[in-house]
C-alpha cells in the first residue's frame, strides 16, 4: 500500500495465507495454509494483523516519553529534557517540517507536531472535495486531537497549580528541598501583588504580547527582586550553556511562558469543538486496536473522558477566577463592596458578573456536549470492558456539574453581598464552649481564644495537607535538579566524545559546511563522511592529478527517482547518472516503482588520489583540526612516496643491469658481426686470390706457351734457307737446330721462373690472408676484454642489488606499519562511535524514565494541591472568624490602632499561610541572637529557659521602617 489516500491514514487489518505455486487448489484441498494474522491468532479464533495508519505511526513514534530519534550513531546526544512542559512546546502557528533530523525533530514541541499531523489527516479525509468519513477516520482524528488536548490540559494544570501554590521553592546539592513563604513572589515587578499574580496565572493578563507568550506572564528576568523569586520558584538553570541564566533559558523550560490556565483548557477543548463543528465528522465512542510485538490488543484512549476532564478543569478554573476576581476587588467596608463586580472595560469584561456568566455558560455547553457524545446507560448494558463507554463510566461529568455549582455559588454569594469566604461580613460565630468562658474554670479561654485555637488548628491542618502536597512539588523539583545534573553530565560526556572523535576523524573541510552542503551551518563535530580525504601536497599534479570524478552516496532513503525496466536481452537502459556507481546486481529487477522519500542526505564524494585515501578538491578549503586518521593518511602517503622512491631506485638498478646486459649483448652481436664480416671477407679474398692466381697462372702459361710457339716457329724458320738458287743457305738447318736448343733451354728456365713467379704470387696472396687472421685475432682479444669489462660492471651492480632490495622491503614494511596505524585509528574511531551509540541509547532510556516520573508527578500534583486549597479556604474562614470574635470582644472603634477591622480585608485577600514554623524552643540560650542582642531575664546558671522565638527580617530602605513596612507616624 502506498500513496496518500485516506485508506493509509487509518488502521487496516490483514489476513494472509499461502500455497505452493505448483499446487492446484481445485484438485488438492490442502494446498492453502491456515490463515495467518496476529501473533495471538489461532485456528478457529483468527485475529487479523494490524497495519497501523500513518497518523498512529507518527504519533506513536514521536511521543512524550521516548527519544525522538532512533539513530544513536552519528549524532550528538539525544535530548535530555524531562519536563512535559518542554515536550508540549509552543502553540501551533503553522505546519512544521515532519523531518526526522535531530536538529528539527527535537526543536519543535509535540503540540505543533501533532497539530500538523492532524491538519494533514483532515486535508486527506474530511476536507477533500469528496470527503472520506469512516469510523477509522474518526478514530485517527480523535487520537491526534486527544493527544493535543492532553498537552493543553497539562499546561492548564501547571498554570493552575502555580496559582494555588505561590511559595518559592529552593533546591540545590547542599540545601534540603523546601519552600519559603514569599515576601517576594515569582512575578514580582510584573504583577503588583500575589493575588494579581494568581489571577494572571489563572486567566492571563489583559495585554496581548507577541509569540510565544501572548497574554501570558513572561519569564520574569526583570533584573530585580522578582527575578530571584522566579528563578528559584521555577528552578531555572543555564539550559543553553551560554554562561547566563536568562529569559532564553526560561523559554526553553516554559515555551509558552506562564499562566492562563483558562486559555489552555479552552485551547484543548477547541480542538474537539472544531471537529464536532465539521459537517463530515461523526464522533463515535469506541475502543481501538494496538499492535505490540505482533500481538493485537484492544485499547481505549478515553477521548470522551479527556473531553470531560478538560471541561471539568475549565469549570474549576472558572470558579477560582470568579472567586479571586471578587477577592481582588472586595473590601470589608460596605460602601465599597460592589467595586469590580462589573468591569469598566466592557470589551475585556473581567468583572465578577462577566466571568461568572462566561464560565457557567461554557461549563453548561461542555456538559451538554459530553452527554450528547455518550450513550445512555441502557444502550451500554450489553457491552463490557473497554467497549462499555457511557455516561456512568465517566465520573468527570459529575465534576463538571459540581464545579458549575461552585461557580453558581460564588456568583450567588457575590450577589448576596457575602464576602469571598462565603460568609456575611457581620458574621460572628458563637459555636464555643461556654464553660471555658467563666473565669477560673479549667482550661479557661475567652470567646476569641477558643476561635483562635480553632484557627490555629485549621492552619495546622492546611499546613499538613500542604506539606503532603508539597512532597509531590518537591519531587518535581528533585526531578528538575537531577535532570539538570543529568543534562550537565550528558553535555560533558558528549563534548568529551565529540572531542575524542575530532582527535580521530578531524573536523570537516570548511567548504563542506553550510546551507545545502553535507554539514549544516555551525557544525563543529567530527568529519564522519570525508575523513579519508587529505591534501596530498607531497605529490605533484603529474603524479597525483586532482579528482575529476565524483560519487554520490545516500545516507537515508533515496529521494524520488525513475527506474526503467530491462529489455528482452536483460540489458538495463535509461538509468539516471546517479546509478552509475551502483552494482549491477542491485539494479536487476523486472519492474521498478517510483518511490518518494524525504530527509535524504546526499553526499558527493570526489574520486581520486589512491586506493586508501582521496584528495580533497581545492574549493573545500582546509580542515581546522586534522585528526589522527588524516595524519596517518599523510604518513601513509609519505611512506608510499618513500616506498615508490625505493622501488624506483631498485627498478633503476635492475634497468641499469638490464641495460648493461643489453649493451653487452649488443657489443657481442657487433663483434660477432665484425668477425663474421671479416671472416666472410677473408674467404672472399681467399677465393678471389685463388681465382686470380689461377687465372694469372693460366695466363702466364698461355703467354709462355705462346712465346714457346713463336720462338719455335722462329727457330724452325731458321732452318729454311735464306737463299735458293744461285746461292743456297747451307747452314740454315744447323742454325735452326741451335735456335731450337737455345729456346728449349731458355723456356725451361723461363718456365721454372714462371712457376716460381706464380708461387710467389700465391704466397703474396696468402700474406694478405695472414693479415686478416691477425686482425681477427686482435679483434677477438679486444672483444673478450670488453665483455669482461662489462661483466665486471654487471657484477658491481649486482653487488648493490641486495642492499637496494632490502631497502625496498624496509620501506614496504614501514608503509605497512603506517597502514596498520591507519587501520587502528579507524577501528578506534569506529569503536568510539559504537561506545557513543551505547551512551546515547542509555541517555535516551534514562531520559524516558525521568519523563515517566515527571508526568506521573504532575498528574498527581493538581489533585493534591486542590485539597490544600480547600483546607486553606477553611483556615482563612477560621482566621476571619477569629478576627471577628476579637473585634466583637474588644468592641474597639474602627479607627483604634488595636481594632481588627482594618485587617479583615487583608485576611480575605491573603493567599498564603505564611512562614509557618513551630516557634517554641526548649532553651533560649541555644539561640545565638538571644544572648547576643536580648536582655536576659534569668542567668544562664538557672538552667534551660524555654520560650517562643518569632523570626522576622529587617531591612534599611528609604521610605520603609526597620521591618520593611511603609513609614508611619512614630517610626524612627
Amino acid at each position: 500500500m502506498m500513496g496518500a489516500g485516506a485508506a493509509l491514514l487509518v488502521d487496516n487489518l490483514f489476513y494472509a495465507r499461502y500455497r505452493h505455486a505448483l499446487c492446484d487448489p481445485q484438485s488438492i484441498s490442502t494446498c492453502w495454509s491456515n490463515w495467518a494474522g496476529a501473533a495471538n491468532s489461532s485456528p478457529g479464533d483468527y485475529q487479523a494483523q494490524l497495519a497501523e495508519g500513518w497518523v498512529k505511526r507518527v504519533i506513536n513514534a514521536v511521543n512524550p516519553y521516548e527519544a525522538r530519534i532512533r539513530d544513536f550513531n552519528n549524532i550528538d546526544n539525544p535530548a535530555t529534557y524531562v519536563s512535559m512542559i518542554q515536550q508540549a512546546g509552543q502553540r501551533f502557528e503553522g505546519a512544521v517540517a515532519l523531518n526526522p533530523d535531530k536538529d528539527i525533530i527535537e526543536n519543535f514541541g509535540l503540540i505543533e507536531l501533532y497539530q500538523t499531523v492532524l491538519n494533514r489527516a483532515m486535508d486527506l479525509s474530511i476536507n477533500l472535495e469528496q470527503p472520506a468519513s469512516t469510523p477509522g477516520i474518526t478514530a485517527v482524528l480523535l487520537l491526534a486531537s486527544s493527544r493535543i488536548a492532553d498537552f493543553y490540559k497539562l499546561l492548564g494544570d501547571e498554570a493552575y497549580t502555580d496559582a494555588i501554590d505561590p511559595t518559592i521553592g529552593y533546591a540545590s546539592d547542599s540545601i534540603e528541598y523546601g519552600t519559603l513563604a514569599p515576601t517576594i513572589f515569582a512575578f514580582m515587578n510584573q504583577m503588583p501583588n500575589l493575588l494579581e499574580e494568581e489571577l494572571a496565572l489563572l486567566r492571563g493578563v489583559d495585554e496581548l504580547g507577541a509569540r510565544p507568550s501572548y497574554n501570558r506572564l513572561m519569564w520574569n528576568f526583570t533584573k530585580s527582586k522578582g527575578e530571584v523569586a522566579y528563578a528559584n520558584a521555577y528552578g531555572i538553570w543555564d539550559y543553553n550553556k551560554d554562561g547566563f541564566i536568562d529569559e532564553l533559558d526560561g523559554q526553553a523550560f516554559f515555551p509558552q511562558a506562564h499562566g492562563d490556565a483558562w486559555g489552555h483548557y479552552l485551547s484543548g477543548l477547541k480542538g474537539y469543538y472544531d471537529l464536532l463543528g465539521h459537517p463530515f465528522f461523526n464522533w463515535e465512542s469506541r475502543s481501538e486496536l494496538f499492535g505490540m510485538q505482533g500481538v493485537v490488543i484492544d485499547v481505549d484512549y478515553l477521548d470522551e473522558e479527556a473531553f470531560a476532564k478538560l471541561a471539568a478543569a475549565k469549570a474549576k478554573a472558572g470558579a477560582e477566577i470568579v472567586n479571586l476576581t471578587y477577592r481582588s476587588r472586595y473590601v470589608d467596608d460596605p460602601e465599597g463592596q460592589w467595586q469590580g463586580y462589573i468591569d469598566n472595560d466592557a470589551t475585556r469584561a473581567w468583572g465578577v458578573d462577566s466571568w461568572g456568566r462566561r464560565c457557567f455558560q461554557g461549563a453548561f455547553f461542555d456538559w451538554l456536549t459530553v452527554n450528547t457524545l455518550l450513550s445512555p446507560d441502557a444502550e451500554a448494558l450489553s457491552k463490557t470492558g473497554l467497549n462499555k463507554i457511557d455516561r456512568k463510566s465517566i465520573p468527570e461529568i459529575l465534576d463538571i456539574v459540581s464545579n458549575s455549582q461552585i461557580l453558581q455559588q460564588e456568583y450567588d454569594n457575590a450577589n448576596a453581598g457575602l464576602n469571598p469566604l462565603g460568609m456575611s461580613p457581620d458574621t460572628v460565630t458563637f459555636d464555643i464552649d461556654p464553660t471555658k468562658v467563666v473565669a477560673g474554670s479549667r482550661d479557661a479561654a475567652t470567646h476569641f481564644e477558643q476561635i483562635y485555637e480553632r484557627a490555629i488548628k485549621s492552619m495546622e491542618n492546611a499546613r499538613g495537607i500542604y506539606d503532603h502536597a508539597n512532597n509531590t512539588r518537591k519531587s518535581i523539583r528533585e526531578v528538575v535538579i537531577t535532570a539538570e545534573n543529568f543534562a550537565d553530565m550528558v553535555v560533558d560526556k558528549d563534548r568529551d566524545y565529540r572531542n575524542r572523535l575530532i582527535v580521530i576523524f578531524g573536523t570537516p573541510y570548511e567548504g563542506t559546511i553550510g546551507s545545502g552542503k553535507t554539514y549544516p551551518p555551525g557544525y563543529v563535530g567530527p568529519d564522519y563522511y570525508y575523513f579519508q580525504y587529505v591534501d596530498v601536497n607531497e605529490h605533484s599534479a603529474e603524479t597525483v592529478p586532482p579528482p575529476n570524478q565524483k560519487m554520490l552516496a545516500y545516507f537515508s532513503p533515496i529521494m524520488n527517482y525513475p527506474i526503467w525496466t530491462k529489455d528482452a536481452t536483460a540489458t538495463i537502459y535509461n538509468l539516471p547518472a546517479m546509478y552509475k556507481h551502483f552494482f549491477g546486481t542491485d539494479l536487476i529487477q523486472s519492474t521498478y516503482t517510483s518511490v518518494e522519500a524525504t530527509n535524504v542526505l546526499e553526499i558527493e564524494f570526489p574520486m581520486g588520489a589512491s586506493n586508501y585515501g582521496f584528495q580533497a578538491p581545492s574549493d573545500w578549503g582546509f580542515r581546522e583540526s586534522p585528526g589522527s586518521i588524516q595524519l596517518a593518511l599523510i604518513e601513509l602517503v609519505k611512506s608510499e612516496t618513500e616506498l615508490q622512491l625505493a622501488i624506483s631506485d631498485y627498478s633503476g638498478l635492475i634497468d641499469t643491469i638490464k641495460y648493461t646486459l643489453e649493451i653487452m649483448q649488443a657489443r657481442s652481436n657487433l663483434h660477432y658481426s665484425d668477425l663474421f664480416i671479416i671472416n666472410t671477407y677473408k674467404n672472399v679474398i681467399r677465393s678471389l686470390n685463388d681465382t686470380i692466381n689461377t687465372l694469372r697462372e693460366i695466363a702466364s702459361w698461355l703467354q709462355f706457351g705462346g712465346e714457346i710457339a713463336g720462338d719455335m716457329g722462329t727457330a724452325i724458320g731458321e732452318a729454311m734457307p735464306t737463299a735458293i738458287g744461285l746461292s743456297n743457305d747451307a747452314t740454315s738447318i744447323g742454325r735452326s737446330a741451335v735456335e731450337v736448343v737455345r729456346y728449349i733451354i731458355e723456356k725451361i728456365i723461363s718456365g721454372i721462373a714462371l712457376d716460381m713467379e706464380n708461387t710467389a704470387m700465391i704466397t703474396e696472396s696468402k700474406k694478405d690472408l695472414v693479415q686478416f687472421d691477425m686482425d681477427m685475432a686482435l679483434e677477438m682479444e679486444s672483444y673478450e676484454y670488453e665483455i669482461k669489462e662489462i661483466l665486471k660492471e654487471i657484477e658491481s651492480l649486482l653487488g648493490d642489488e641486495a642492499t637496494i632490495r632490502m631497502n625496498v622491503f624496509y620501506k614496504k614494511e614501514a608503509m605497512r606499519k603506517v597502514s596498520e596505524q591507519f587501520k587502528a585509528e579507524l577501528a578506534k574511531g569506529l569503536r568510539l562511535l559504537d561506545e557513543r551509540k551505547a551512551f546515547n541509547t542509555k541517555v535516551a532510556s534514562t531520559a524516558q524514565k525521568k519523563r515517566y516520573l515527571d508526568m506521573a508527578l504532575r498528574l498527581n500534583l493538581t489533585s493534591a494541591l486542590s485539597k490544600y486549597k480547600n483546607a486553606f479556604d477553611t483556615a482563612a474562614r477560621y482566621v476571619f472568624l477569629a478576627a471577628k470574635a476579637y473585634d466583637y470582644e474588644t468592641n474597639l472603634s474602627a479607627n483604634d490602632p488595636a481594632s481588627a477591622r482594618p485587617i479583615l480585608t487583608k485576611i480575605i485577600r491573603k493567599r498564603t499561610l505564611g512562614q509557618y514554623e513551630n516557634n517554641q524552643v526548649a532553651d533560649l540560650w541555644d539561640v545565638p541572637e538571644f544572648h547576643k542582642y536580648c536582655r536576659a531575664f534569668a542567668p544562664r546558671s538557672a538552667g534551660p529557659q524555654p520560650g517562643i522565638v518569632i523570626p522576622f527580617s529587617t531591612e534599611i530602605i528609604f521610605g520603609k521602617n526597620f521591618f520593611g513596612w511603609p513609614l508611619s507616624g512614630g517610626d524612627p
